[in-house]
């Protein structure tokens, strides 16, 4: 017993030993690639190794690095994308035991044709097949492994000591390692409850509903619960699917004719989709490649549901700032559209912003004259190659980008992939003049429908006219029903005036004892020999007279006891008047 425990203890050690040095060698490639950018193709396959070693929810971490292009070449991160998270499968039963155990009955009563054999497998959990029993809907389950929270709280003790490490790095420093590890634990923590997942979808859904030709799957609300989600499992091809029949006969052609489907339509739909998403609602579906999108015919698609995986939220100030961009490129104003890509940044640091302007102004127009020319490979004229140039060029200066940001960049990029496979002489330039316009439209409606539901203002002259009688009675009624409700006694208690009492005669004494000093200095005084020489020392001779200063002390106590009676009965007079009677609570 105890060598088997001396043995599992010996393992643990040799595999937490074998994982810092994974993460040391992990630091050292990325400082390489900071360092050497013409090495990033080699430095690029190495990073993924170590990070593919280290297995569990690292691939979050290499998501991370991999969308940081402000930080490090374009060659290596894209080394770091994609790929995905593997994980070992929980055995058949458990999974459907954890959802009867969760949902109770209601799995007998909603649920039928479980597939015990999961879809998909990760380390926050796992996808099942299923159909509700009423409608005979296809749908997802997704169950949370039990052991995800443990395994999660290690791993990011690990990450928190390699973000540190990066910060503490001479080359990378100057990045925000810190705040992206926040960011980056409160994502994983938020994947761990799937109820917070069902809300963000009925938001997406509600939000993706008023997209034309644009589906989102349903979440069933009342089968989710922190451990399990149920979601609707939409049935059709993808569109990398679709565009992998090439060598079929008819090619992708075929089933566009078939469903009734223009491939030009479909791609502008796609593209105001996410326009609308990135200006309008500020919120991003999680996932728009070509391998996301399910094509439904008759011109309609659906985003695929990714489990553990939660919308990008941008904000007002950027998506702002995207919109002044994209305006600006509209109206060809290069040199103009520079300010907004500045918002886009963090805080910026110490630098001359004007040579910088000019360099990324001239960036800015040659990406817009390959914009408009048709015949180029998309590539070269998508927004992709625009931001990819621009990050390319601030790279060389410490600038860095909002993390919202660089994503919804990552996926301007898939998705401007999957319009370029469905029309490739898509015009960006044209889609965006359209885009603006009805925008536009579509702002003007919100307002007039806010200000319709906004109540009219008061008629301040109307109200102004009211007799000064009636206002004065209401503004009375109104600070009584106030002071009633104070959640305190409004009669004031003995103790309290009796405090204030002995307050005010120790006052008195005080000033009594200061007057008595003074009458014993002067006749001191007067026991003190002085020269009349002087005609200071005759003042002071003929000035300090006791029975003077007597007759002032005598007159200034009375005035005082006079003042404190007084007092004492104006508070006795008002006890009962000055706030309503309540008991004390």
């Amino acid at each position: 017993m105890a060598t088997t425990r001396l043995g599992r203890r010996l393992r643990r050690s040799i595999r937490e030993l074998a994982r810092r040095r994974s993460i040391r060698e992990l630091v050292r490639v990325l400082r390489r690639a900071k360092q050497e950018p013409e090495e990033a193709e080699s430095l690029g396959r190495r990073a993924r190794q170590c990070l593919d070693s280290l297995g569990g929810f690292w691939w979050r971490a290499r998501e991370l690095i991999a969308s940081r292009l402000d930080v490090f070449p374009t060659e290596f991160c894209r080394h770091l994308e994609g790929g995905g998270e593997t994980g070992d499968a929980r055995p058949i039963d458990d999974a459907q035991e954890l959802v009867a155990r969760v949902l109770g009955s209601m799995m007998e009563r909603r649920l039928e044709a479980f597939e015990p054999r999961p879809v998909r497998v990760s380390f926050f959990g796992q996808v099942h097949t299923a159909t509700l029993k009423r409608s005979g809907t296809p749908v997802w389950v997704v169950v949370r492994r039990p052991d995800a929270e443990p395994q999660l709280h290690g791993e990011l003790a690990e990450m928190e000591s390699f973000f540190a490490r990066l910060s503490r790095t001479r080359e990378l420093a100057y990045a925000p390692w810190e705040r992206l590890m926040r960011e980056l634990r409160a994502s994983l923590r938020d994947g761990l409850d799937l109820r917070i997942q069902a809300h963000a979808m009925r938001e997406l859904r509600k939000q993706v509903r008023s997209y034309r030709g644009a589906r989102y799957p349903h979440v069933f609300q009342q089968l989710c619960r922190a451990e399990v989600l149920v979601a609707e499992r939409v049935q059709a091809p993808t569109l990398a699917e679709v565009e992998a029949r090439a060598l079929d006969v008819g090619g992708p052609d075929a089933w566009y004719t078939e469903n009734d489907t223009d491939p030009k339509l479909l791609a502008g739909r796609l593209w105001k989709a996410f326009m609308r998403q990135l200006v309008e609602a500020r919120t991003l579906v999680p996932t728009q490649g070509p391998e996301d999108i399910l094509l439904l015919g008759n011109n309609t698609f659906c985003y695929r549901f990714e489990p553990f995986v939660l919308p990008s939220e941008l904000g007002v100030p950027r998506s702002e700032a995207f919109h002044f961009l994209l305006h600006a490129l509209l109206r060809r104003s290069y040199e103009g559209a520079f300010f907004p890509l500045l918002r886009l940044a963090e805080p910026l640091p110490p630098l001359e912003p004007h040579q910088l302007k000019k360099v990324v102004s001239r960036e800015i127009r040659a990406w817009a004259q390959r914009s408009e020319v048709k015949t180029l490979p998309g590539d070269l004229r998508s927004f992709g190659a625009l931001f990819d140039t621009v990050l390319a060029t601030m790279r060389r200066h410490p600038i860095v980008f909002d993390s919202a940001v660089l994503r919804a960049c990552q996926e301007l990029r898939r998705l401007e992939g999957a319009l370029f496979s469905l029309h490739p002489r898509f015009g960006v330039a044209g889609q965006l003049r359209r885009f603006f316009k009805r925008s536009v439209r579509r702002a003007a409606r919100r307002l007039l429908a806010a200000q319709a539901a906004t109540p009219p203002a008061p008629d301040w002259d109307v109200i102004g006219q009211a007799p000064f009688t009636a206002r004065e009675a209401a503004q009375d009624e109104a600070q009584q029903s106030t002071l009633s409700s104070l959640p305190f006694a409004s009669e004031p208690t003995a103790g309290a005036y009796l405090v204030s009492h002995v307050a005010a005669f120790l006052s008195v004494v005080c000033l009594a004892f200061v007057a008595v000093f003074s009458v014993a200095a002067a006749r001191v005084a007067l026991i003190i020999h002085l020269s009349p020489d002087s005609w200071v020392e005759r003042t002071l001779v003929n000035g300090l007279r006791p029975d003077l200063l007597e007759l002032g002390l005598a007159v200034t106590c009375a005035s005082i006891c006079a003042w404190g009676l007084w007092r004492l009965a104006v508070r006795f007079a008002e006890r009962d008047s000055h706030l309503p009677t309540r008991r004390v609570i």
